[in-house]
């Protein structure tokens, strides 16, 4: 959890590098844990660093699979979610509502280990 706050910390100072490395290898570490909160907290993160470096389709990818993880566990937000709305809602401006729903619902059907590798490497 500490390197996933300081990821956000990264970020809001803007250093997209670092925040991405920072982000990359709590998802990791929390994917190999099996710690799905982890996930779903990282999975917005990676997101937010997309929509800060104008990939607002890929951030909503990552929003759609934050999503579904959390709804996995019973969670309708969490502090990950809360700390990328500004993020979320950048994305979903930029895209329009139509094109932000369609690509979260892709992020959304990609399973655990693909939205993972997604987030770390940009491909499934």
């Amino acid at each position: 959890m500490t390197i996933s706050i300081l990821a956000h910390v990264a970020l809001r100072r803007g250093d997209v590098d670092e925040a991405t490395r920072l982000f990359s290898d709590s998802l990791r570490q929390s994917h190999e844990l099996g710690y799905q909160h982890m996930i779903a907290f990282c999975l917005d993160g990676i997101a937010a660093v997309s929509a800060a470096v104008g990939e607002h389709e890929r951030a909503a990818r990552l929003f759609g699979a934050a999503d579904v993880r959390r709804r996995e566990l019973g969670m309708e937000h969490d502090e990950g979610a809360e700390l990328a709305a500004p993020a979320r809602t950048e994305a979903a401006n930029h895209l329009g509502a139509d094109a932000f729903r369609t690509a979260c619902g892709d992020g959304e059907a990609m399973s655990v280990d693909d939205a993972v590798a997604y987030a770390v490497h940009g491909s499934a």
